[in-house]
């Protein structure tokens, strides 16, 4: 399987749904509530990659193609999750649950106007067959060069994690450019093994380090998104180290869990702002009033797992070698 083959893989499953929700009434929310995302995440996963294997000019485009449509998906999720969460809690006020609904009605108008504007639907549509276009047209590497390429790209981008934790000087200080952040660029090495359809696999060293038990927990274990797509017709393999596969995903958890306690706590403090009575829990006071850890104990929470995890050095074992199937 090339490149080519894994983007068609994505598109035709967005092909698929962009068809069925041509006849609903509001396409965006349909495509929100049947999985749009999913696909979506997956070929910005691989523009994202592809970018610095091949053609920059190429993958550029795509990649802000797919995400401004993943973007907004979020935008709606953000919104939708806390109203829903936020609705039947007595001490959040009705009109800080219509702020919700009204972002969450905002950014879905925004979905159906990109969707129309950028020719995914409605006339003239030719979205994804232009991208299907732009795609045959390239030389792609040979499947060797490629996964040593990929190796490659997963070694870097390792180290710049890294880097970027560094400059952190081991204290997150701010939820959504540090927390969020350092989340969202350890949640793609979780990510590409997906979006790459089973040139990645996972290998259980015999002598893994005894402080990664502490990491196997039943929940990331079983997890399904760590159940890697199988090798198909692949013929070259890159190796994951599994426990520390599995060890990268426990963080990527853990800090989500803290990322989304701190943000429901902005969003409170958001929905405030819109609050005529001023009753509307103030972010100092939220946490008394919704149960949840205020911001700075859930930063300082994930400072105190990603220093242990970063000083253990887990990343570092995380790739293995290139290997040429049997």
């Amino acid at each position: 399987m090339n490149g080519s083959e894994r983007f068609e893989f994505y598109l035709s499953k967005v092909q698929e749904l962009l068809d069925k929700s041509k006849t609903e009434p509001n396409p965006g929310w349909w495509l929100f509530t049947n999985g749009f995302r999913t696909p979506m995440f997956m070929l910005e996963a691989l523009a994202k990659l592809y970018n610095k294997l091949h053609d920059k000019d190429t993958f550029e485009k795509l990649q802000d193609k797919f995400k401004q449509l993943e973007d907004v998906l979020g935008d709606i999720d953000y919104y939708n999750a806390y109203g829903e969460e936020y609705k039947n809690m007595a001490e959040v006020s009705p009109q800080a649950i219509e702020h919700f609904r009204e972002k969450k009605e905002e950014h879905l108008q925004l979905l159906n106007d990109v969707l129309v504007e950028e020719k995914w639907i409605g006339s003239g549509e030719n979205r994804v067959e232009k991208i299907r276009a732009n795609l045959k047209d390239l030389d792609w590497l040979s499947e060797k060069e490629e996964m040593f390429a990929i190796r490659k790209f997963y070694v870097k981008a390792i180290e710049s994690i890294k880097e970027f934790y560094a400059s952190l000087n081991g204290a997150f200080t701010d939820m959504e450019s540090q927390v969020h952040e350092i989340r969202r660029k350890l949640r793609w090495l979780s990510i590409y093994p997906q979006a790459l359809q089973g040139c990645i696999q996972l290998k259980e060293q015999a002598l893994a380090e005894s402080h990664v038990e502490k990491y196997l927990i039943p929940e990331i274990v079983n997890s399904p998104f760590n159940k890697i797509p199988a090798p198909s017709n692949n013929e070259y393999i890159l190796y994951l180290e599994k426990n520390y596969f599995l060890s990268l995903s426990w963080l990527i958890a853990e800090l989500g869990k803290l990322k989304d306690a701190g943000l429901g706590l902005i969003a409170i403090a958001e929905a405030s702002k819109h609050n005529r009575d001023n009753k509307q829990p103030r972010l100092e006071t939220a946490p008394q009033l919704t149960g949840m850890p205020s911001v700075q104990d859930s930063m300082n929470n994930a400072s105190e797992i990603s220093k242990t995890f970063f000083a253990e050095g887990n990343l570092d074992k995380l790739v293995g070698e290139v290997e040429k199937r049997p």
